[in-house]
């Protein structure tokens, strides 16, 4: 990011604003169809986190590094963790869950998920819940 009036604090101010944008478009009940599993905005959010981390590191603020990296974590966020499980949901009538494969369905469920990580036994259990078509 470039060094303007407010140095490294604009940069993560304007950075917080981007994500906070991109999440709220993302994960809002009833979000854009294209929004919330679409790869360029999965790309461009993990693109803002990426930078913001750095911007934490290079600050030297090691506190705010760990918090940012706990907030990452899925099961710690439990509000956008229901709302990529419903997206899930509303794939199945589309009949298109049915049709990929195991693969292809870890990748939408962690698209639908980013910014946050989740660990294999969260992954696997959205994966179960969701095996049959009569969700």
């Amino acid at each position: 990011m470039s060094d303007r009036n407010g140095g490294r604090s604009n940069d993560i101010n304007e950075l917080n604003a981007l994500l906070r944008v991109f999440l709220q478009a993302k994960f809002r009940p009833m979000p854009d169809n294209l929004i919330p599993g679409s790869p360029f905005v999965v790309a461009m959010i993990e693109r803002i986190c990426e930078s913001l981390r750095k911007e934490y590191v290079a600050s030297g603020n090691l506190a705010m590094v760990a918090e940012y990296d706990k907030w990452q974590k899925a099961e710690d966020n439990p509000i956008f963790l229901a709302v990529a499980q419903e997206r899930i949901k509303e794939c199945i009538p589309l009949n298109v869950w049915q049709g990929w494969s195991r693969e292809k369905r870890m990748q939408v469920i962690q698209q639908f998920l980013s910014p946050f990580q989740a660990d294999v036994e969260i992954l696997e259990k959205m994966m179960s819940e969701y095996q049959s078509s009569d969700c």
